[in-house]
């Protein structure tokens, strides 16, 4: 994935348009083409890697593409200078990506239950951070009242 772009974050912690556009084009990929990117995959798998054993096809490019995005959402994560709305800022992210393939009659079944359960281990990961971080701003104020 390419560097982000600086700047062009969303600031209020919303979901980035390359999560939205890369998830969205993988379900409607995986919908009207799965058979043919199955085999290309398999077939460039084998090119690559002789002799060892075929692992893979679509299920694992669709896995390796989510997972950048994933990486992706991490590095714009850092651009965030508030803590807390970093925190929402992935959960976000990594909801909507759980979300839309949750909701995918194909990319579901593709990635499986243990993929979405450790996304949505890892959302409320995040809202349990997230809480945690509010909680003390909370308290910090009231404090100073």
């Amino acid at each position: 994935m390419a560097e982000p772009n600086k700047g062009a974050l969303i600031q209020d912690g919303s979901v980035i348009q390359l999560n939205r556009y890369v998830v969205n084009y993988l379900k409607y990929l995986v919908t009207f083409y799965s058979p043919i990117l199955d085999k290309l995959l398999k077939i460039d798998k084998n090119w690559q890697f002789e002799g060892e054993e075929e692992q893979g096809g679509l299920p694992h490019g669709v896995l390796l593409f989510m997972q950048a995005v994933e990486l992706q959402v991490e590095q714009c994560s850092e651009e965030f200078s508030d803590p807390a709305l970093r925190h929402l800022f992935i959960m976000n992210n990594l909801c909507y990506m759980c979300n839309r393939v949750g909701k995918c009659q194909h990319l579901g079944p593709m990635l499986g239950e243990t993929w979405l359960n450790e996304q949505q281990q890892k959302v409320n990961s995040w809202a349990t951070q997230e809480i945690h971080i509010v909680t003390l701003f909370c308290k910090a104020v009231c404090k100073q009242l």
